[in-house]
């Protein structure tokens, strides 16, 4: 035992744990700024950040397997089956009950349009010109790419967010079950009551959002970190690199760690396929036709981030920013200056923020957690504290980008020795 350390058994280390990121979700969803505006951001945040935190400084004393390790697997993939099929079930209602609409949201209409272009031989990357503005797309290639099996199916394109959805929740059952630990329940049950509790309160965030899918992909990501493979490790980072961007700041931790704990060669072969994959899907098709495609979508960004802000329903202050999610609350309402000087402060506020986490993490690795801490258990858990500061503090904090570092965090259920077993190979 390491002194200063948390001393649990593995059964009480996944109990707090889960407890942990299910008020994560409660908050939400059902608890969703139940103390206010300005309580409810502050509370999100230390949930979140605690649930990255009790890996680091928990001395967990793993138990024998169970005798019952077959029939508890065994259990938890007709678990899982269940989950899915209540998953469908759910989203099949949703699917009917709201419409795909401009009007409402410009997500979908947005890839819709990406997609159609690319299967007529045009530059995705264009202005889309809707009923009452122009948009130019921000949109990564893997968070529309995908959408052409649906245009090529003709089927709804929500289909398939789900289905990356659940086969990155199978993924990690599976990992869970081949362990054969007894809480197999436990991490077979949790993805799928998260999924419950956004279906009951906010159901829009599956009929307007692709962000089901996003989770999906930073899941697949979070369990690729215990991966010996570097095909694995690297198509992991590029499903969230080429999604979202907010990966950038938290992988030279990713590659530094792995340098420095694991076969070196092996994690510079994996650096080479991320830089092939990001060639092959995102620079040679669409940046090679106009090199300022990534800083018109940045800019448009920004640009639609003010219009949120200045974004007032009925004499209210914006929705978004006061939902009880997020810090851009306190920005908007004490920071000095005029809207753009309050939205540049917190533009330069996030960046410094996202950034320092990761160095932070990076000195506390190198200089102490080293010596007790299995590398890819810090990588987890360093991926979940940076998601939550990076997410805390974004320009508009929209409910369904939240649902990102609570799906990520998943993998940490997972007992160590797995990882301990990747990280020594």
């Amino acid at each position: 035992m390491v002194k200063g350390r948390l001393s649990l058994g593995l059964e009480s280390y996944q109990i707090v744990l889960a407890a942990l990121m299910l008020l994560e979700c409660l908050m939400l969803t059902y608890w969703k700024g139940f103390l206010g505006p300005y309580v409810s951001p502050v509370l999100l945040f230390f949930v979140g950040i605690s649930i990255g935190v009790l890996p680091l400084i928990a001395d967990i004393k793993e138990s024998e397997r169970s005798s019952h390790t077959i029939f508890n697997g065994q259990k938890g993939i007709l678990m899982f089956f269940a989950g899915c099929f209540v998953a469908v079930m759910s989203i099949r209602s949703i699917f009917t009950d709201y419409a795909i609409d401009a009007k409402y949201s410009d997500i979908i209409p947005q890839i819709q349009t990406m997609v159609s272009r690319l299967l007529h031989g045009q530059l995705p990357y264009q202005i889309i010109h809707f009923q009452n503005y122009d948009l130019f797309p921000t949109y990564q290639p893997l968070q529309w790419l995908p959408f052409t099996l649906a245009e090529w199916g003709h089927f709804d394109y929500r289909w398939i967010a789900l289905a990356i959805w659940l086969l990155a929740v199978g993924v990690f059952v599976w990992k869970a079950v081949k362990i054969g630990h007894p809480m197999v329940y436990l991490q077979t049950a949790l993805p799928f009551l998260f999924f419950i509790f956004i279906k009951a309160k906010e159901p829009t965030l599956f009929a307007w959002t692709m962000e089901i899918m996003i989770a999906g992909y930073y899941l697949l990501l979070a369990l690729s970190i215990s991966s010996r493979s570097i095909y694995i490790i690297a198509g992991g980072i590029i499903l969230c690199l080429l999604s979202r961007y907010s990966l950038v700041f938290w992988l030279p931790l990713y590659f530094l760690v792995l340098l420095f704990s694991w076969n070196r060669q092996r994690t510079l072969m994996a650096a080479g396929l991320v830089l092939i994959g990001v060639l092959l899907i995102y620079v040679l098709p669409f940046l090679s036709q106009d090199a300022g495609i990534f800083i018109k979508g940045y800019q448009y960004h920004t640009g639609a981030a003010l219009g949120e802000w200045q974004h007032y329903d009925g004499g209210t202050k914006p929705h978004h920013l006061f939902q009880g999610i997020g810090f851009a609350c306190y920005f908007f309402d004490f920071a000095p200056g005029n809207l753009e000087q309050k939205l540049s402060l917190l533009k330069m506020v996030h960046l410094a923020l996202s950034g320092s986490v990761v160095i932070l993490l990076g000195l506390l690795y190198f200089f102490k957690l080293r010596t007790y801490l299995e590398p890819r258990r810090f990588l987890l858990a360093s991926l979940n504290i940076y998601l939550v500061v990076f997410y805390s503090f974004i320009q508009i904090p929209y409910q369904y980008l939240m649902i990102v570092p609570l799906f990520a965090s998943l993998p940490l259920l997972l007992p160590p020795a797995q990882l301990a077993t990747a990280a020594a190979d």
